[in-house]
C-alpha cells in the first residue's frame, strides 16, 4: 500500500514525519476523509474548504495551505497506485504541523500532508448502537464544525461501543441533549417528521448531514426539524438513521435494547434524493 506524504508517493512503511512534530505531541492538526467512486472524490471542494478552515484555525498561514488541486491530484494518483481507482474507495487527507515545542505558534512551521486511499467495503446491515456515557466536548471548548486530529472523546465512546458489541455510540452533550454518534451525524422519523439535533448540541454539522438536511427538504411529505432533543425523543421515533460521508445514509435497527423499524424503502428514497444534490459537488 503507498501513500501520499507531501506530494511523494512512498510504501506506507518508509513515510514517516520528524520527532519535534505538534502533531504527535499535541494532536495539531485536522483531517478529511472523503468517498470516492471511480476514481470520482464525492463533494471534494467542501471537503477541502473544511480542511483549510482547520488549518486557519491551527495557526496555518493562507501562503503555507496545501494546494486543493495537487491534492485532488495527488489523491486520484494514489487510488490508481493502490488498485482502488475503479472501486468503492475511502481517501482521508490529513493535515499536521511541524513547529517548536510547545504551545507558541512557530511561523516557521511546516505542514505535513499525508493521504492515503483504500478500498471501502460498504454493508447493508443496519446499525446497532448504544448510548455512551462520554460527553461531546462543548463549543466553547474546541470548535465542533471542524475535523481535529484530536478526537480522543469520539474514539473513547467508540470503545464503549465496541465493548458492549455494538457498531457506534450516540453522544450526548454537557447539557444532556442527543448530539451525534462517534462517527456521524443522527436522524431520525416520527410521524412526517424527521428531526436532527441542531448545531446547539455541538455535533460537528458534517458535510453528509447538511447534503441530507437539503435532500429532506426536498420532500413536501416529511417535515424536517433541527432542535435540542433529550433521548427519550429519539427513543419514540420510528426509524433512525445515522450518515457520514462515508456510509452516506444508513438505517439503525437497535439502540441499547430498544428496535426500531428499518424502513429500506424509505432509505432508499432518501438516498436516491441525496445522491441528486451531492451529485453538484462531485470533482472529476
Amino acid at each position: 500500500m503507498f501513500v501520499s506524504l507531501n506530494g511523494e508517493f512512498l510504501d506506507k512503511e518508509t513515510a514517516t514525519v520528524p520527532a519535534f512534530h505538534s502533531g504527535l505531541y499535541y494532536g495539531t492538526g485536522c483531517f478529511e476523509t472523503i468517498r470516492a467512486e471511480s476514481g470520482n472524490l464525492l463533494a471534494f471542494d467542501e471537503h477541502y474548504s473544511r480542511l483549510k478552515a482547520g488549518l486557519r484555525y491551527l495557526g496555518a498561514d493562507d501562503s503555507d495551505l496545501p494546494d486543493q488541486q495537487i491534492l485532488l491530484n495527488s489523491s486520484k494518483e494514489l487510488l490508481k497506485l493502490n488498485g482502488a481507482e475503479e472501486m468503492l474507495s475511502k481517501v482521508r487527507i490529513q493535515c499536521t504541523i511541524a513547529e517548536r515545542n510547545g504551545y507558541a505558534i512557530d511561523h516557521d512551521s511546516n505542514i505535513y500532508t499525508l493521504i492515503t486511499a483504500e478500498i471501502y467495503r460498504s454493508t447493508e446491515t443496519p446499525k446497532v448502537l448504544t448510548v455512551a456515557k462520554t460527553r461531546v466536548i462543548p463549543q466553547s471548548c474546541r470548535p465542533s464544525s471542524l475535523k481535529l486530529c484530536n478526537m480522543l472523546h469520539y474514539r473513547n465512546a467508540f470503545r464503549e461501543a465496541q465493548n458492549v458489541g455494538a457498531d457506534d455510540a450516540v453522544m450526548l452533550s454537557t447539557a444532556g441533549y442527543i448530539s451525534e454518534t462517534s462517527i456521524a451525524n443522527l436522524l431520525w422519523k416520527t410521524g412526517n417528521r424527521i428531526y436532527t439535533p441542531s448545531e446547539k448540541c455541538d455535533c460537528l454539522p458534517g458535510i453528509a448531514r447538511n447534503n441530507v438536511i437539503k435532500s429532506v427538504r426536498k420532500s413536501t411529505e416529511f417535515k424536517l426539524i433541527e432542535g435540542e432533543f433529550e433521548l427519550e425523543n429519539l427513543m419514540e421515533a420510528d426509524s433512525v438513521w445515522v450518515t457520514n460521508s462515508l456510509i452516506e445514509i444508513h438505517p439503525v435497527e437497535r439502540i441499547n435494547q430498544h428496535e426500531f423499524v428499518v424502513d429500506r424503502q424509505l432509505t432508499s428514497r432518501f438516498l436516491s434524493v441525496y445522491r441528486s444534490v451531492i451529485k453538484h459537488f462531485n470533482r472529476s
